[in-house]
């Protein structure tokens, strides 16, 4: 199969997951709480807690990769456009030999980087030295950045955005992939602590988990 048309139909498959990521909450107000490689916000702007707390993946600290950033490797490959994964205009979809890596993210302030970081703040960065500069034209334009791309739930599962073709579980369809289970349907979002209906694996029925930690781009 070649590989423009390998791109086009992966890019194909995440529309679905980027539509309903793209309805999600956003937040970028409040008080912050600036650490290394995060903003962390009290989600519901200052209701007491129990509550869902949102963080912001920021792996840069300037043009330099954030104090306690964890580099796993440096690979060669190209970015062909947005990110699917995260609402971020810094965050981009690209391919390193016939691998997808999404997200990915540039340093603020470069228009022409030579280089971007791969990954999620739980597995580590991948460094992708680019081999054409990134397009532009494609970037997410989605303002303000949406919450939600990644879940810490309070029965400890660690959840991601799926990016492809999403999966049916009950006849309802799965978002979030976490391992050794999924979300079914959407983040409920309307009160404190935020929710999912989760779906352990082999399991018959989903139940209603907390969300403790909601990642934004």
């Amino acid at each position: 199969m070649p590989r423009w048309w390998s791109i086009a139909l992966l890019a194909g498959l995440g529309a679905l997951a980027a539509a309903v990521f793209a309805l999600w909450p956003s937040a970028r107000g409040g008080h912050a709480d600036h650490r290394a490689g995060a903003t962390t916000l009290a989600a519901g702007g200052g209701r007491r807690p129990p509550s869902t707390r949102v963080e912001f993946f920021e792996p840069y600290d300037g043009r330099r990769l954030a104090a306690g950033v964890r580099l796993l490797g440096v690979k060669n490959g190209r970015c062909f456009s947005g990110s699917i994964a995260v609402a971020d205009p810094h965050a981009w979809r690209c391919i390193s030999r016939n691998a997808i890596l999404d997200p990915c993210f540039a340093p603020p302030g470069q228009p022409r980087p030579s280089s971007v970081v791969c990954g999620t703040p739980w597995s580590g960065l991948t460094r992708l030295e680019l081999e054409s500069p990134l397009p532009r034209a494609s970037a997410d334009r989605r303002q303000p950045p949406s919450v939600g791309w990644l879940l810490q739930l309070a029965n400890g599962a660690r959840c991601q955005l799926s990016q492809g073709a999403a999966g049916v579980e009950r006849r309802v369809a799965v978002v979030y992939s976490c391992g050794a289970g999924a979300v079914a349907g959407a983040l409920r979002w309307s009160e404190e602590p935020w929710t999912v209906r989760y779906l352990a694996r082999g399991a018959t029925a989903a139940r209603k988990v907390a969300v403790e930690v909601a990642w934004g781009g």
